[in-house]
């Protein structure tokens, strides 16, 4: 499929010209010139890339090869092959699934957060390899690989009654860890995000607290108080900034050497998911936009524009993919 621009629209045809375009996978510097031009203006198509009824999660393997689905009805995962361009494989479940986490570098070791049923999935290629349950409904799951440990938080993150521990999966010994405690009241986790490179966990609850943990002690390490109910975390690469998505639309950045929060950036509903693209650009998403912006151009501790500001088609946050951005929904 090629791409045309005329008058600052991109259109996109899809029908065949005749010729293919240039196939060689060596360029020489003779002709490498005109095979980027056409790789530029060229678009890639994903075979059967839907879900029969709704998308619940997506991601990519770390890889960047494999695009991993999940949604329904009925409950079902399907991985896609970028470099086929189709459906690799598709496996019926029993349960939505939460969270999907690639444990490998390709999709070859999976694991699957079924909250509602309490219960944890782990497949491999040649289909489900174990399942394990947890005492309470799992809202989020992480996957440290520093300690080969999976984390889920628990709980029904409605901020009453005593909190629910966060689990924790020794996948080395094959056995549980004793659980993070949360503060009293919390009741229970709602995301989960560890570090990469400073060996902390952080969780967040669903009375607005966020507890960051130190993985090799098992102690709060810090806390900090964001309002509302947190619904997403996230670390930034050099693992000192930090950011926090709400409940009430918000996304509360810390710096960890400081207990003040750098900047807040207000989102229009719950935040989604909020990812840390390169040095200094936090991109956050709702249910129907996705935005990225920079710390620095904070203000009084306030995000007044974005650098970037995508919207969904329609009002109910249409999936697709987007240059770097992966978005599954209804």
């Amino acid at each position: 499929m090629q791409a045309q621009q005329r008058n600052s629209h991109l259109i996109y045809s899809l029908h065949s010209s005749g010729g293919s375009g240039p196939t060689s996978t060596t360029p020489s510097s003779n002709n490498r010139s005109k095979i980027r031009p056409y790789r530029d203006r060229s678009v890639d198509l994903l075979q059967d890339f839907s879900m029969p009824s709704y998308s619940s999660v997506i991601t990519g393997s770390p890889d960047g090869r494999y695009i991993l689905t999940a949604g329904g009805y009925k409950p079902r995962i399907r991985v896609y092959d970028t470099a086929d361009l189709g459906m690799k494989l598709e496996r019926h479940l029993d349960a939505d699934v939460t969270s999907m986490i690639c444990l490998g570098s390709d999709w070859g070791r999976l694991a699957l957060l079924l909250g509602a049923d309490r219960r944890i999935d782990f497949h491999a290629p040649y289909g489900r390899h174990h399942e394990i349950r947890i005492p309470t409904a799992g809202r989020a799951a992480a996957y440290g690989p520093a300690a080969a440990t999976l984390y889920v938080a628990a709980g029904d993150g409605r901020g009453a009654g005593a909190p629910s521990p966060t689990y924790r999966v020794d996948l080395v010994g094959g056995r549980f860890r004793a659980p993070l405690a949360g503060p009293e009241g919390a009741g229970g986790g709602t995301c989960v995000a560890p570090s990469a490179v400073r060996g902390l966990l952080s969780v967040g609850y669903g009375n607005g607290a966020l507890r960051l943990y130190d993985e090799r002690t098992s102690k709060p390490a810090a806390a900090a108080d964001v309002g509302a109910e947190a619904s997403a975390v996230a670390y930034g690469p050099c693992g000192t900034l930090h950011a926090t998505g709400t409940d009430d639309g918000r996304v509360v950045l810390h710096d960890l050497r400081s207990v003040r929060p750098l900047c807040e950036y207000k989102m229009g509903g719950r935040v989604r998911k909020v990812h840390f693209h390169g040095d200094g650009i936090v991109l956050s998403g709702d249910s129907t936009v996705i935005s990225a912006w920079r710390s620095k151009d904070a203000q009084d501790g306030k995000i007044g524009s974005s650098l970037v500001h995508l919207e969904a088609c329609d009002g109910e946050g249409a999936g697709g993919f987007m240059k770097d951005f992966l978005v599954a929904g209804d």
